[in-house]
């Protein structure tokens, strides 16, 4: 999705005269854990049923499309229609989390995180914010993701 609307941005930006050269393009993961604990509950719920929401409402369907997770999108509409959350849930965590959000459990979030942090690399961001707290939540130091960066294009907000 970050591929599509940079494209958007760049393409806005040409109509008028300009580029985006001049313009930090910055995203920031958002960090799912699977619900093992009440507050990992709570937030799960509230991306849950946001994500949803947005697979459900029909004025979401460009969205979906341009993101190429249209068939997948509507995969979960049908299963929150048919008032099958549990299903709408699964649907939403393999087939679209992947691309949104830094998921799973202790031991798949770094490679979700990984996968997460690439896509954008690809799309054209030029800085990540990362939370502080990144080693204990992803189980990734900064060094690493800096290691990970180096001679590329990219920021870290601390450099």
């Amino acid at each position: 999705m970050s591929r599509w609307c940079l494209e958007q941005v760049r393409a806005g930006a040409a109509r008028v005269g300009r580029t985006l050269n001049r313009f930090e393009v910055i995203t920031q993961p958002s960090i799912l854990f699977e619900p093992t604990t009440p507050e990992r509950q709570r937030r799960w719920d509230g991306a849950m049923t946001f994500y949803i929401n947005h697979c459900v409402y029909p004025e979401f369907d460009r969205l979906w499309e341009v993101s190429g997770l249209r068939e997948e999108a509507l995969a979960v509409r049908a299963a929150a229609e048919a008032g099958d959350r549990a299903r709408a849930e699964r649907l939403m965590v393999e087939t679209i989390y992947p691309h949104l959000v830094v998921s799973g459990g202790q031991r798949d979030t770094a490679a979700s995180f990984w996968q997460w942090l690439d896509g954008h690399l690809e799309a054209g961001v030029t800085m990540i914010g990362l939370p502080l707290e990144i080693a204990e939540t992803v189980g990734i130091s900064l060094d690493e993701v800096k290691a990970h960066v180096a001679n590329r294009p990219i920021r870290l907000p601390a450099e």
